[in-house]
């Protein structure tokens, strides 16, 4: 977000143009992305995790529809309607949420009455899908009835899915490897659980060709970019939005008490690495 402020019956939000499109649109248009590709993609999102768990910030929502593309291909995650604050390394939580093809088998196992209990290692369980459905083009434990898919995240085994798919696709084994410590079902073993969280998946082999201090100021280059001319190219976007006049939309007088508008002290806000720009 750049900035935040207000007016007397409205609330602005100014956030980053992001022109490119979505991961999901790209994915369905080429199919499945190269190995290249689906290292730098997840080592973009394995910062993106890194950073919100440090901020005891739980995502759990990944799916390529919320992987927004800049111009210049490199990533940004959006929509963060289900994210849980305050949770630490050790910390849970319960509510029974996500994208179905995303969900780990922790959030799946409990029910109503006992909810089972989760952390942030939901992220990664779900980095380990987005990864596959990228290189393959589907997740690896899809079926068209939900509890069928649920049965199979709970118990089809990896190489399962793996196996379909070896024959025409070729897995190197490093890609192999961090497939499975992502898609581990016990939580505790899983690549990234505990306090250490993204440290040991940066370390992991697959990722040993990604400098992860030039990825995180944008210096490696993607080996794709979307048919964008420039950063302000708005040609993915529908011209009936494109062409609409800009104008301000009519808020009859607000309703708010004093009270209610207290709540909103303090909304403006100036991202300091805004300041310098245009």
């Amino acid at each position: 977000m750049k900035y935040a402020f207000q007016a007397e019956t409205k609330l602005y939000l100014i956030l980053d143009y992001v022109n490119g499109g979505d991961m999901f649109g790209h994915l369905q248009l080429v199919k499945r992305f190269n190995v290249d590709q689906v290292r730098l993609y997840a080592a973009e999102m394995v910062l993106a995790f890194e950073h919100l768990h440090t901020l005891n910030i739980v995502y759990r929502d990944l799916k390529p529809e919320n992987v927004l593309v800049c111009f210049d291909g490199h990533l940004k995650l959006t929509d963060f309607g289900l994210i849980k604050e305050n949770m630490s390394s050790d910390s849970t939580t319960s509510s029974f949420c996500g994208t179905p093809e995303y969900l780990a088998p922790e959030v799946i196992v409990g029910d109503k009455k006992n909810p089972s209990r989760y952390g942030k290692d939901v992220d990664w369980w779900a980095l380990g899908i987005l990864m596959f459905e990228m290189l393959v083009g589907r997740p690896p434990f899809y079926a068209d009835d939900v509890q069928r898919m649920y049965d199979m995240i709970m118990h089809t085994p990896l190489d399962e899915a793996l196996g379909k798919v070896s024959s025409s696709i070729p897995i190197p084994q490093e890609l192999r490897s961090v497939l499975h410590a992502f898609l581990t079902k016990d939580p505790k073993q899983r690549l990234g659980y505990g306090p250490d969280d993204a440290k040991p998946i940066k370390q992991h082999a697959f990722f040993a060709p990604i400098n992860w201090d030039a990825l995180a100021r944008r210096e490696i280059p993607s080996p794709y970019k979307p048919k964008v001319k420039d950063a302000m190219d708005t040609s993915n976007f529908d011209r009936q939005f494109t062409s609409e006049p800009v104008m301000q939309t009519h808020v009859d007088a607000s309703k708010l008490t004093s009270d209610d508008q207290a709540q909103f002290q303090g909304f403006t806000f100036q991202n300091e690495s805004a300041l310098g720009g245009p």
